[in-house]
């Protein structure tokens, strides 16, 4: 069930006193379904009516990815809708029962590329009720040029070959969390893809001291960790005999 013309081709022409309906064959017919009507119902009004329903549908997507592993992505069970690449006037839909996982072996062209963001899409170019998955580097349209297909989320692939920053093109927004450690005087860097207006952080301390050993019971000690509006880091250890630079664990929060 796929494209969306005016009106339905080809059906079986049943005759009354000819034909019969067996078990063999009951929906036999000369061609697929092509008309709204015959999908999901009568709507009291004519197909020329109806092209708002077709629109609205055409953004339908309920398959979303997810982070599974350092060389793999899941594509959670889910319908989608696929539009022609340019025929906008037709439709297809398709839907996996089970979660499927895509990995290197999808990529459309070229082999695993580091510090590279990826971005994955469902393409309906095949006949049956599946869809399949192809991750490229292009942000517009697979290398493999498919005429049905759907740019469903993203990921980066880090200088270490691993899989990160798995976004889902849906409602929700795209989150990620970052940690780690940074000495006095650092920076915390930011989740790459992220601006610092997208980013909140936080930081205590890992490590610090003073430069000397107290000689008295009365030595006075303190610790001092914080970060500035640039994310600049501030971990100090004091006494009476000194000042010594300390390091800090860190958390920063992306949402976009």
């Amino acid at each position: 069930m796929a494209e969306y013309p005016s009106n339905v081709k080809n059906f079986l022409q049943l005759q009354d006193g000819v034909d019969r309906i067996v078990a063999a064959h009951p929906n036999d017919r000369g061609n697929e379904i092509t008309a709204i009507e015959t999908l999901i119902g009568g709507f009291g009004s004519d197909q020329a009516y109806l092209e708002s329903l077709k629109n609205f549908l055409k953004d339908y997507k309920t398959a979303k990815i997810e982070y599974n592993s350092d060389t793999s992505i899941t594509i959670k069970a889910g319908s989608c809708s696929f539009t022609h690449k340019t025929d906008t006037t037709k439709v297809r839909w398709r839907r996996a029962n089970s979660d499927l996982t895509a990995d290197w072996d999808d990529l459309d062209s070229g082999v695993e590329t580091v510090s590279t963001w990826y971005y994955v899409y469902l393409v309906a170019d095949a006949s049956g009720t599946q869809f399949s998955v192809v991750i490229s580097t292009s942000a517009t349209i697979p290398v493999s040029l498919p005429t049905y297909y759907k740019k469903i989320g993203e990921f980066y692939n880090n200088a270490d070959g691993d899989i990160e920053q798995v976004r889902d093109y849906g409602v929700e927004r795209n989150i990620i969390i970052n940690t780690g450690t940074v000495a006095h005087g650092g920076t915390i860097p930011l989740p790459t893809g992220y601006t610092q207006d997208q980013c909140r952080w936080f930081v205590s301390i890992y490590s610090a001291g003073s430069s000397g050993e107290g000689k008295y019971e009365y030595d006075s000690a303190s610790m001092t960790c914080y970060t500035n509006d640039s994310r600049v880091v501030t971990c100090r250890g004091g006494s009476s005999l000194g000042l010594g630079n300390g390091t800090a664990n860190y958390i920063i929060i992306g949402i976009k």
